[in-house]
C-alpha cells in the first residue's frame, strides 16, 4: 500500500505576498519551528500518477476520498515546510473490514492522507500508522499557488540546522526562500 511519509506544515497566506521583507523572514523562522514542533506526518501520493493504483491496491470495504476544499484557492500562496521518506514501515491495517480513507491536498498534485476512519470498535493500532522511516530527509520549503495556481518553487538545498528545540537558517537560504515569494526569481 502506502509506505512512505511525508511530515509537513503549511500556512497560506494572500497572494501576492503584501508583507514587508522582515515579516516574511518571521513567518519562515515560525513555520520551520512549528514544522519541528507540530508537523503532521502522513503517507502522501501523486494524484496523477498513482491514485488509480492506490485505489486498485486498496483491500475490499476501503475507500479513499479526496478533499477538494483544500486545494489551494487562486488568489492564495502556500508555503509548505516538509520533510518526506520515500519508504516508511506502516500498519497494513488488513484486519479491518471497512476504512475510510480522505486526502488533502498539499499542492499541485500531491495529496496526503489526513483521515483514517474505522467501523471497528476496538483495536490496538490505525491502519497506515506510521512505525518507522529511515534515509536522509532534508527540510525543505516549497511555494504554491498564485492566481494561475500553478507558481511553484521547491527550496530542497537550504542550510538548516536543528538545535534544541530550535530550527536555524542561514541568511542565504532565508534570502533565497524570500526572493520566490516576493516574486523576484
Amino acid at each position: 500500500m502506502i509506505n512512505n511519509d511525508i511530515s509537513y506544515i503549511y500556512e497560506d497566506v494572500p497572494f501576492p505576498f503584501a508583507g514587508t521583507r522582515d515579516e516574511a523572514k518571521t513567518l519562515i523562522r515560525q513555520l520551520l519551528s512549528k514544522h519541528l514542533a507540530e508537523s503532521i506526518s502522513a503517507p502522501f501520493f501523486n494524484e496523477v500518477d498513482d491514485l488509480e493504483d492506490l485505489k486498485d491496491g486498496l483491500p475490499e470495504g476501503w475507500t479513499i476520498e479526496l478533499d477538494e476544499a483544500t486545494k489551494v484557492s487562486e488568489s492564495t500562496l502556500r508555503i509548505v515546510v516538509y520533510n518526506k521518506y520515500e519508504e516508511a514501515d506502516r500498519s497494513p491495517g488488513e484486519d479491518f473490514e471497512t476504512v475510510y480513507l480522505r486526502a488533502s491536498n498539499l499542492y499541485g498534485h500531491t495529496w496526503a492522507i489526513t483521515s483514517v476512519e474505522v467501523e471497528e470498535d476496538e483495536y490496538d493500532e490505525l491502519p497506515l500508522e506510521l512505525f518507522s522511516a529511515e534515509g536522509e530527509s532534508r527540510v525543505c520549503i516549497l511555494l504554491y499557488g498564485g492566481h494561475d495556481g500553478e507558481l511553484y518553487a521547491d527550496y530542497d538545498e537550504l542550510d538548516i540546522s536543528f538545535g534544541d528545540e530550535c530550527v536555524n537558517i542561514s541568511e542565504e537560504s532565508l534570502d533565497q526562500v524570500l526572493r520566490g515569494l516576493f516574486c523576484e526569481e
